[in-house]
């Protein structure tokens, strides 16, 4: 029985892949049947097939060199600037999912994906595991090329072109698999995703595969589009197995919680992030621009003088991710 179900489970996946012109084609060793639920990512053959369903519907980004633009404050913020120096570590805040302002972060993409019945328990839309899933899920978004669209970039992210846009060398570890492009909504991907947990519903099954809980976070509203983000994404694991090397603080006026991640040191062993540029928005006042090139050229310095890492050294240093498989996580 179970063999027969596992091999109707690789058909149907396999036609609708077909129809929809997806070259991702499954066999029924990937399928583990369980209590109304059919599971991808039981076993090693099987993870790595989830794997490549994540990777087709969310593209991975590779280590390089990508762009922030925030406004003035922000920048002084991440800088550790306090009465005119640095005198903290220079860190770059990153938010849970569940931040107020950022609801469309990840609701909108579970609802497309047909992921929210999996969460709601009570009808009323946001409800049970879907917030424990968001409070575990710290993100920040980059510019792949300060070349695209840059003027409305300044406009809409950095006060108007009054605020800065840095450039931070992001490296991450071989097989790390939360580094990815954003999917927009409409996606054909993710059109055929939600047509094959459709026929498994039909069927009285509900899909689940290997890392959904994280799929949403890597999704946006379509009105977003033109931004053609990338995401870094840093997972808790609630059991604490995978020994998450940040401190968890909440925001109270964001009503969500953070971590800081440094721009200068290797905090994460499964990437690094390393700042390399500062440049001042083009309506910025000659006093602003001024002062951000000084803290700029001060934070050079103050990294040349203490020698803290090296190009190479980072790269000896990341190491690949622990094993953190999860059936639903």
């Amino acid at each position: 029985m179970m063999i027969t179900l596992a091999k109707k489970a690789a058909n149907t996946f396999n036609r609708v892949m077909e129809n929809h012109s997806i070259n991702l084609q499954s066999i029924p060793l990937y399928f583990t049947p369980g209590s109304q639920c059919i599971l991808i990512g039981c076993n090693d053959q099987s993870q790595a097939f989830a794997r490549r369903i994540f990777d087709e519907l969310f593209k991975p980004a590779s280590s390089g060199t990508y762009f922030l633009y925030m406004p003035y404050e922000s920048f002084l913020s991440t800088m550790g600037v306090e009465n005119s120096a640095l005198s903290k570590p220079a860190n770059l805040r990153f938010y849970s999912t569940n931040k107020n302002t950022s609801i469309g972060e990840y609701c909108p993409m579970c609802i497309e994906l047909g992921l929210d019945k999996d969460w709601r328990e009570d009808g009323s839309g946001i409800a049970g595991r879907q917030t424990e899933w968001m409070d575990d899920l710290f993100f920040r978004s980059f510019a792949d090329s300060p070349h695209n669209q840059p003027e409305r970039f300044w406009r809409e992210f950095a006060a108007r072109g009054t605020g800065v846009r840095l450039a931070i060398e992001i490296t991450t570890s071989p097989g790390y698999q939360d580094f990815r492009f954003i999917t927009y909504e409409g996606s054909p991907a993710v059109a055929a995703f939600v047509e094959v947990r459709e026929a498994f519903q039909r069927a009285g099954y509900n899909l689940r595969i290997d890392g959904f809980p994280r799929m949403p976070a890597f999704g946006q509203l379509a009105a977003h589009s033109w931004q053609q983000e990338v995401r870094l994404i840093a997972k808790r694991y609630p059991d604490g197995h995978d020994c998450f090397p940040f401190q968890v603080g909440h925001d109270e006026k964001l009503e969500c919680n953070f971590i800081d991640c440094s721009i200068t040191d290797l905090t994460c062993p499964q990437f690094q992030l390393r700042l390399i540029d500062a440049v001042a928005g083009p309506k910025a006042e000659a006093t602003r621009i001024a002062e951000i090139n000084r803290i700029w050229n001060q934070f050079k310095d103050n990294q040349t003088a203490a020698k803290s890492y090296s190009v190479q050294g980072t790269n000896n240093n990341l190491t690949a991710p622990p094993n953190t498989s999860r059936s639903v996580g």
